[in-house]
């Protein structure tokens, strides 16, 4: 099992490391810690190689193996299918592979959260084998955006790369991390979106109207000022 990580970010990130865990195929790893610069940089991937046995005892189906990186205090995460057949051998497994060997999906890491717009997901889908495959994508797991649609081929030539794309319409006062999850054939790819902090609001005097008032205060001090001026003339 391969799971490569880049930082697409434009800060570096240090102290990072990649958790795998399932428990049916009983694996829970660490990967050292390690570093990784920013977009711009010949030194912003890591590729965290794992090999395992699968349980004899195992019956034969899809096994998702959970991979974390953590960093910054946070993490994303995502599923890694294992295709188990009947002798017990691994039949797939990757960040890339979907459950034909052939098919390589990348999800574009660069998605711009913002509220009260559409929000385009896009991805990414090679066939790297030598006959056609046809596409099924679902979303699901959505509770704070509505699914505006899904554009993709429903079938993609061997050799050849395509683009998918997932549209949907955030609610309003959506805040925090949120994620969906994206099926493509037998696939599950989990999304994570940061759409920042609740904004909090202040209490006190609106500078606003605080500007006005002393426009009024300056106003009655210089009537005040006439007043006494003409006062004072009439007395003369």
């Amino acid at each position: 099992m391969t799971v490569e990580v880049e930082n697409a970010g434009t800060e570096d990130e240090d102290n990072v490391y990649i958790e795998l865990y399932d428990s049916d195929l009983d694996i829970l790893v660490y990967s050292d810690e390690f570093d990784l610069g920013d977009y711009n940089d010949n030194d912003n991937d890591y590729r965290f190689v794992y090999t395992f046995n699968v349980p004899t005892d195992l019956d034969a189906g899809n096994y998702y193996v959970e991979a974390k990186v953590y960093f910054d205090g946070t993490y994303d995460s995502e599923l890694f299918l294992v295709a188990v057949d009947a002798c017990g051998n691994e039949g797939s497994s990757g960040s890339t592979d979907s459950g034909e060997d052939s098919l390589r999906i990348t999800l574009d890491s660069n998605i711009e959260a913002m509220q009260g717009d559409t929000l385009t997901i896009p991805l990414v889908i090679e066939n790297e084998g030598s006959s056609d495959i046809s596409l099924d994508i679902e979303v699901s797991d959505i509770t704070w955006a509505n699914l505006d649609g899904l554009e993709y081929l429903k079938s993609l030539g061997a050799d050849e790369t395509t683009h998918a794309y997932i549209y949907l319409e955030l609610e309003e006062g959506v805040y925090g991390k949120h994620d969906l999850v994206v099926t493509i054939n037998d696939e599950q790819k989990i999304v994570s979106l940061d759409f920042g902090d609740e904004p909090v609001e202040t209490s006190g005097f609106d500078f606003g109207e605080l500007n006005w008032l002393w426009i009024v205060i300056d106003i009655v001090l210089i009537l005040v000022a006439l007043a006494l001026l003409v006062g004072l003339a009439r007395k003369k």
